[in-house]
């Protein structure tokens, strides 16, 4: 069982969670080929922060600094894998704002083959639930870059509500990047 913390800190849960679709779980290194594979769809840098090209080092690198970011409590990036057979299917992570503990944004893609089967929608689910039940965040925000379609569903389809659309939103990932978004959000109640 998850222990609650401090609110909007993680702590890296004791096993995988899932439905029988899909299971969260944390990266290891083994993970890094996948992630390779995976990421060499176009789709994915297109949408999101994942660069461009994406080689073996990079994969070990952000998977090494998945360890600290576990550590500080303040990023929760977990596997999307196939519940049946175990393969990787992409990442979907929860972002804790610095401004606010309460609040995390959430980001996630999965691979080529395992879209429009449902799987983001049930990994964002999946998570916010997770972050609400046990770091006690009460909001989550998505963000989208406008002419993602798929993700605007996605982030319908697991109960966001459209807040607004910001013209030079930089994430604290990559603040050197300025984007043209919507922004989502769901609130949670307080625990």
């Amino acid at each position: 069982m998850d222990t609650p913390v401090t609110p909007g800190f993680f702590t890296k849960p004791e096993h995988p969670f899932g439905d029988e679709f899909i299971t969260l779980r944390t990266f290891t290194l083994s993970d890094s080929d996948d992630i390779v594979a995976l990421c060499q769809d176009p789709e994915i840098p297109r949408w999101t922060t994942v660069p461009t090209p994406y080689g073996v080092n990079d994969a070990r690198t952000w998977l090494n600094a998945q360890v600290a970011q576990w550590a500080g409590g303040l990023e929760a990036s977990f596997a999307i894998s196939e519940t049946s057979t175990g393969a990787l299917m992409g990442s979907v992570g929860l972002f804790r704002d610095l401004a606010d503990p309460t609040t995390s944004e959430i980001g996630y893609w999965v691979g080529a083959a395992f879209r429009r089967r449902g799987v983001a929608t049930r990994a964002v689910t999946l998570l916010c639930d997770w972050g609400a039940r046990v770091a006690q965040l009460q909001r989550m925000r998505l963000v989208t870059l406008i002419g993602n379609h798929a993700s605007e569903a996605v982030a319908k389809n697991a109960g966001f509500r459209r807040v607004g659309e910001v013209l030079d939103y930089r994430s604290e990932r990559r603040p050197e990047t300025s984007s043209h978004v919507t922004v989502w959000q769901q609130q949670y109640p307080a625990n």
